[in-house]
């Protein structure tokens, strides 16, 4: 058998399929508000985003995901159910705004805290609802137990990579991974023995830190995300803590890339970073970051969860792009038009990129 990445695009050729069926002629209008429930805008503006997400978007509109609904899952198929008829009433060009109250009901139930009218971090809810559209959506209904760390000694990193992602295949199937997870590979030298330790380790959102001050490019945040850092560490080999070198890349990027500008780090000063981070609507190349030049590296943003205020409170919306290009700014209830222009704010939260290369062939 041979191992490495072209295997991997071979076992998902029928993914590849349905995905371009699903594109296909998808190009609805996208001009529906969310009522505002008492602090939800937090949740508003996640959702908004999400269901700009043009595959997950047709996938849920058409009904294809009652196919996979898993009744096994905690919260036996009920967030994808509600997401499917928000994704459908949003779409259907029928209202200017409509409530989202039921769906908030249901992840109420399985997270308290979102139960009530607080104003609450839109990355934490992105990050649970996420989870919850996976559980319900995952086609594999066996329970399995929690992945052991694996040693690669003397294994090659395409076939080690390979390994890992038939075992997480195994055990999570569902369109929710397919779409938004990809996989980070870690390599540790030691500088004493020269051992070798890779990792693989699936990832689903990118969260980057802020520069002490000043304004930065994304470009600045990624740099400093995967560079080459001297960590101690227990070599295997030593049998001891050792001074090494860690390489940090992504060997296997996602169809969509979401990534959360980490405003609300904790700091001394627990104060909101404001500064403004200059990142591109097209054309963003990560190709600096991956281990292997010839993945498709190119993306173009299609949506942007933005906050507005202070680590005290504020206010959430989304720009999101339609099919047509268009550009819009979600507030709630209230939709505008905006230009391309207006979408770069020292508010940017969370960013959604879409690949740019073999779109319908994800």
């Amino acid at each position: 058998m041979t191992y490495g990445r072209h295997v991997y695009q071979v076992n998902t050729e029928k993914r590849r399929k349905v995905f371009a069926f699903l594109l296909k002629n998808f190009r609805p209008p996208t001009k529906t508000g969310l009522k505002n429930l008492g602090n939800t805008c937090y949740m508003n503006s996640i959702i908004q985003c999400l269901s700009n997400t043009i595959i997950l978007a047709k996938y849920f509109y058409q009904g294809l995901y009652s196919e996979s609904l898993n009744p096994k899952s905690n919260q036996k198929g009920k967030v994808a159910v509600e997401f499917g008829e928000v994704v459908r009433a949003l779409w259907c060009s029928q209202y200017r705004s409509i409530s989202i109250y039921d769906l908030k009901s249901v992840v109420g139930r399985h997270h308290k805290p979102f139960q009530g009218y607080d104003q609450h971090d839109s990355h934490e809810f992105l990050i649970k609802f996420m989870d919850w559209l996976h559980d319900d959506l995952n086609k594999v209904r066996d329970k399995f137990p929690k992945m052991e760390e694996q040693n690669f000694e003397n294994v090659p990193d395409n076939k080690a990579a390979q390994l890992v992602i038939e075992r997480l295949e195994e055990r999570d199937a569902s369109i929710v991974r397919t779409i938004f997870y990809g996989l980070h590979r870690s390599v540790i030298v030691c500088h004493t023995c020269s051992n070798r330790s890779l990792t693989f380790e699936p990832f689903s959102v990118l969260t980057l830190s802020f520069p002490a001050n000043g304004r930065c490019t994304l470009k600045d945040m990624l740099h400093e995300f995967y560079k080459e850092t001297s960590i101690e560490y227990r070599c295997d080999n030593c049998r001891r803590l050792t001074n090494c070198t860690r390489k940090f890349d992504i060997w296997k990027l996602p169809p969509v890339l979401v990534i959360h500008l980490n405003r609300f780090e904790h700091d001394i000063l627990m104060k909101k970073k404001q500064n403004f981070v200059d990142f591109p609507l097209e054309n963003l190349n990560l190709s600096d970051y991956l281990s292997d030049p010839y993945s498709y590296c190119t993306f173009d943003l299609y949506g942007v969860s933005n906050h507005y205020g202070t680590i005290d409170g504020g206010h959430y919306t989304a720009f999101c792009k339609s099919p047509q290009q268009t550009w819009y700014k979600f507030d709630d209830h209230e939709v505008y038009d905006i230009s391309r222009e207006a979408v770069k704010t020292n508010a940017a939260y969370i960013l959604f990129y879409e690949t740019t290369d073999n779109k319908t062939t994800y």
